[in-house]
């Protein structure tokens, strides 16, 4: 998955794709890591408001 996301950010800084295009791919490979990385709940102190 980093050999993607680098490859995905070689290609923006050589400009050889459009913004708009670079952040659909952006969205899918973020969407094909949600599922296989577990994301650790946040506790918040009670001193935080919601």
């Amino acid at each position: 998955m980093s050999v993607l996301l680098d490859e995905l950010i070689q290609l923006r800084k050589e400009k050889t794709i459009a913004y708009e295009q670079y952040l659909k791919r952006v969205v899918e490979l973020a969407g094909k890591t949600k599922s296989r990385v577990p994301v650790p709940r946040i506790i918040r102190p009670p001193s935080i408001p919601r």
